[in-house]
């Protein structure tokens, strides 16, 4: 049975909050991230090496999958994670 409109919107309210509090902490990770990712790449370009590094990829996906265990979402966070690694071999390239 679903809620009365008069008590869905104050939860809705709520869900809300906790998404836009949730979006300033992972903007703030993600630009962490890409900025590590930045000096990483000139410090990879200084040694000679390779941006693209796809056992350390495979190595971040797999990790993350394990820690998502058997989550119904898990395949959308690891979705956004190849867009993330993808994201940061970019983020190496400037």
């Amino acid at each position: 049975m679903n809620a009365p409109p008069q008590l869905s919107i104050p939860r809705l309210e709520k869900m809300r909050e906790e998404i836009d509090a949730l979006d300033r902490e992972i903007s703030g990770l993600l630009l962490r991230r890409f900025e590590i990712a930045s000096a990483l790449g000139k410090l990879k370009h200084d040694l000679g090496l390779p941006v693209k590094d796809s056992n350390r990829e495979h190595d971040v996906l797999e990790r993350v999958a394990t820690s998502l265990a058997d989550s119904p979402l898990r395949q959308h966070v690891l979705n956004l994670y190849e867009r993330i690694l993808q994201e940061s071999c970019d983020a190496q390239h400037s």
